[in-house]
């Protein structure tokens, strides 16, 4: 997808990791400026020996209407002015995707979800994002953080 002047293009990022508990989450953080958002979509995590096999319930968020089925959603001190995240089918990769909107200072808007691994067992992991202004010319920040935990 080619970006124009209100959109960055989505972006994969794969990881590999070994399993040190035998259960694990997966946390997604947004802090952002009122001109710009970060939507992720179609997190996957898949054992390297057995990739046939999602371990994440919802992946793509496409069994959602606003708050993220499978996942548990929360903001850090109300996010200042604004409300916290949502799950959106505008400017999606694909169906519907979480759109982190936490605004200013030190608030940040958090997604995560817990699955079963097997300690020291390899896993990989995979995720798109993309971060969006809301008007032409906009300028603002938005930082997504994205661990294994």
């Amino acid at each position: 997808m080619a970006s124009d002047s209100n959109n960055i293009t989505w972006t994969q990022v794969t990881a590999s990791f070994t399993a040190t508990r035998s259960v694990l989450s997966v946390i997604f953080g947004f802090d952002s400026s009122s001109e710009v958002y970060v939507l992720i979509d179609d997190v996957s995590i898949v054992r390297t020996a057995n990739p046939s096999v999602e371990l994440l319930d919802n992946p793509g968020f496409d069994n959602s209407i606003s708050n993220p089925t499978g996942w548990d959603a929360w903001c850090s001190n109300t996010c200042g002015s604004s409300s916290g995240g949502v799950v959106t089918n505008i400017g999606c990769r694909t169906g519907y995707c979480y759109k982190g909107q936490c605004r200013g200072g030190n608030n940040v808007d958090y997604v995560v979800q817990t699955f079963p691994a097997i300690s020291g067992q390899s896993y990989t992991w995979e995720y798109w994002h993309r971060r969006m202004r809301t008007t032409s010319g906009s300028s603002g920040s938005a930082t997504l953080y994205a661990a294994i935990i």
